[in-house]
């Protein structure tokens, strides 16, 4: 069955090869800063779960297509690979799946499903599901997918240059005021900083050049 230990110590390859997508589905090599290599996504919405990822403080690492599951229940034979495994700091791993509406399953798929959720029980795991209502109809979702892709690459140096200006700052500013310094830090570490939440900002409205930040208070 899935021994967790095992798999992590091992190679975590995908399962299920996504090269040959289903139709209606494209292929996304999403940037995954956390697991230093890209993730292969079956969809766009796959890739917008990674965002939210990225962005979970509390989420060590993930791998798509982990494990293909095969078991007995009722008489019939199932078989199912989760879309994600979720490995956290803190809170328990997990997997889950991702799909537009759970509401517009069949059946069978639904039964498998709740097949699997209780398989799980019995791994001491839980299956998590989320749809696109959860993933990208949420407002904050926006300014997470553009601060995520708009600080890839940021340097050391850059981030460190941030810090230095912002100690000089009032506790509240803007970007605006940032980047308008004679010699202003680069966009793509505001971009870092508030996406990594070590500066504050209200990522629920609309981001723009007049969108208050302020400093963590430090521990």
């Amino acid at each position: 069955m899935w021994d967790e230990r095992e798999w992590l110590n091992g190679e975590r390859a995908p399962a299920r090869s996504v090269r040959r997508s289903h139709p209606g589905y494209h292929r996304i090599y999403f940037p995954s800063q956390k697991n230093h290599h890209n993730v292969l996504c079956e969809g766009a919405l796959e890739a917008a779960y990674c965002v939210w990822l990225e962005w979970d403080a509390d989420v060590r690492a993930y791998y798509a297509q982990p494990h293909t599951f095969r078991w007995r229940a009722e008489g019939r034979a199932m078989r199912y690979t989760p879309d994600f495994f979720v490995q956290h700091r803190d809170s328990a791993n997990h997997f889950t799946e991702v799909k537009y509406d759970f509401t517009r399953l069949t059946d069978r798929h639904r039964e498998k499903l709740a097949s699997f959720s209780q398989l799980c029980r019995t791994m001491e795991t839980t299956l998590k599901l989320a749809d696109r209502q959860q993933l990208v109809e949420q407002s904050k979702f926006k300014n997470l997918r553009y601060l995520y892709f708009r600080s890839l690459g940021v340097t050391q140096r850059e981030q460190d240059y941030l810090t230095d200006y912002l100690n000089h700052c009032e506790a509240r500013t803007t970007i605006r005021a940032i980047l308008s310094n004679s010699y202003p830090p680069t966009a793509r570490s505001i971009c870092h900083r508030l996406f990594s939440g070590e500066s504050l900002a209200n990522l629920d409205d609309p981001l723009t050049l007049d969108t208050q930040i302020s400093q963590r208070d430090p521990l």
